[in-house]
Formats: structure tokens, sequence, C-alpha cells
């Protein structure tokens, strides 16, 4: 996280402790205000810079949106806390440079969405024509990703211990929906 001379840079707070609290907020919730999802995250990051500490900050953070920090995606704002002795600095960039630090954000976001479209195509890539479209429509239709059909298909074709089969549309959709 930090660089050889020790200053901690601004793209580090985004990568760092900004894009970990935006994975933690809960997805419904981000589905539910998808519309001004980014705009409520912007506001609760500046409300919550009214302190001198960091662990305060998060807390403040959490009070303001449905965030649990639990799990995978927690990993990098601990190492972050853990490592930053600048509270003060990086408390002030996020109140004044809010909406710079919020935009590399949303570009983290962006790439990690970019990754992993790229990985369901090359998911797709691996199947026969016939059950890569299928596999598509339901992801389509499901609004699941295609990583996700296929991991659940690949479920039940193992239950079935006959290796993979080839796809059903209408199984599949069962299988997601329950």
């Amino acid at each position: 996280m930090q660089n050889k001379i020790n200053e901690i840079t601004q793209e580090e707070v985004a990568e760092g402790l900004l894009f970990g609290l935006w994975q933690n907020i809960d997805s419904d919730y981000k589905k539910r205000y998808v519309k001004n999802i980014w705009e409520q995250f912007e506001n609760a990051v500046k409300a919550a810079t009214y302190t001198d500490r960091l662990t305060k900050f998060i807390e403040i953070f959490k009070s303001r949106l449905p965030c649990e920090l639990q799990g995978i995606n927690t990993k990098d704002i601990f190492i972050f806390l853990k490592d930053c002795k600048e509270d003060y600095k990086v408390l002030t960039w996020l109140r004044e440079e809010t909406t710079y630090l919020v935009m590399i954000c949303r570009m983290l976001n962006q790439e990690k969405k970019e990754a992993f479209k790229q990985k369901d195509i090359d998911l797709l890539k691996i199947l026969d024509k016939e059950d890569a479209s299928i596999i598509q429509l339901v992801s389509n239709k499901t609004k699941r990703t295609i990583s996700k059909c296929i991991d659940i298909w690949q479920n039940y074709s193992d239950s079935i211990g006959s290796g993979w089969v080839a796809v059903d549309e209408k199984l599949l959709i069962k299988f997601i929906n329950n």
C-alpha cells in the first residue's frame, strides 16, 4: 500500500479504503438505489470525515449506509487501516477531494465489472454453441452472471454423476430461482 518514501497517495486511499467500503455495501441496497447510489456513497464518505480517526470514519460511514465489514472484501480495508499512519491527511483528502476519490473508486468498480464480463466470455468459449447460447439466455433472463449459471449447471451435472449434461433452459432457471 505505501510507496517507497512512505507517503500515502490519494489513489491508495481510493483503492485501499473507499473501494473496500463500496464492495461491502449491501448489494440489495445498491440495486434498490441504483440511480443515486454513487451520490449517496459520496455524501456518506464526506459526512463521515468530520472526525480525527479513520476507525471512527468507518463507524460513521457504516451508520449512513448498510455496510458490513465481513468476508473477503474487507482485507484491503484492514491492511489500509493497519498501515496508514496519516489519519489527518487521509481524512482531509476524503473531505476536500471526495468527488475525485469516489471517481477513482467508480473506475475501479468498472474495471472489476469488465474483468467479470471477460471471464464470462472466456467461459462461454469452452462450451459448445448450443449450451453457450442457453447459458447466456438464462443469464440475461435471471440477471445472474454467466459463471454463476455455469456453476449451478455443473453442480447439477455432478449430482447426477454423468459429467457435463447438455443445458436445459427451464431446468437451469428453476435451479437458479430456488
